[in-house]
């Protein structure tokens, strides 16, 4: 992996190391343009439900402020009265028995209202906890498309690419230097000698 920048550069400190002959180029490119539409997609779609969540949880909670604050003026209130009740001292039977019935039903009031709060806030608790860990997930893939994305420029901005030695025995490395076929110098080579030892045999014959 080369910077682009650099691609040329090393195609001629490569090509410097051994003869052009020896030498074989193949380049081809890629088209990423669907992979990187495929990321924005990817993280439009992870913000996009972020932004809703982050919206659902402001809602969660307005409505269980509006939710507390109804209930405890009520709470409040009955808190007084049974105060004001049990603090009233009085002779009168009617008035004895009144208070008692009113004390009574006061109570169950308080225990109703408590537990309508308890609800509401064991009600809220598990659905804040819920977008609180549905947040964090989302944060996490949209952390995880980030880099994504950025290995992706990383990977547009270098040159990805293999440089692979062959083999190469001596008849080609023959083929390779001398200029037409090689069968065509074999076969003059082979005329050259015969022509040699004939000659050779015909230089001892003569006397």
């Amino acid at each position: 992996v080369v910077p682009a920048s650099r691609f040329e550069t090393f195609k001629t400190e490569i090509g410097s190391l051994v003869r052009a002959k020896f030498f074989t180029e193949q380049i081809s490119s890629e088209n990423l343009l669907r992979e990187k539409q495929s990321i924005e997609q990817e993280q439009e779609k992870i913000e996009q439900a972020l932004v809703q969540l982050k919206t659902d949880r402001e809602e969660l909670n307005a409505v269980h402020r509006r939710a507390v604050a109804s209930i405890q003026p009520q709470l409040n209130a009955i808190a007084k009265e049974l105060a004001a009740l049990r603090a009233e001292v009085t002779d009168d039977p009617a008035r004895q028995a009144e208070i008692a019935a009113r004390g009574e039903q006061l109570i169950n009031d308080d225990k109703n209202l408590k537990a309508r709060l308890a609800a509401e806030n064991r009600n809220y608790q598990e659905k804040l906890n819920s977008l609180d860990t549905q947040i964090q997930e989302a944060e996490k893939s949209l952390e995880n498309i980030y880099k994504q994305d950025r290995d992706f420029l990383d990977t547009i901005a270098t040159v990805r690419g293999t440089i692979t030695l062959d083999w190469i025995s001596v008849w080609e490395i023959m083929d390779l230097y001398l200029p037409g076929p090689l069968l065509s110098w074999v076969l003059i080579a082979a005329a050259a000698v015969a022509y040699l030892v004939y000659r050779r045999r015909s230089e001892i014959i003569i006397p």
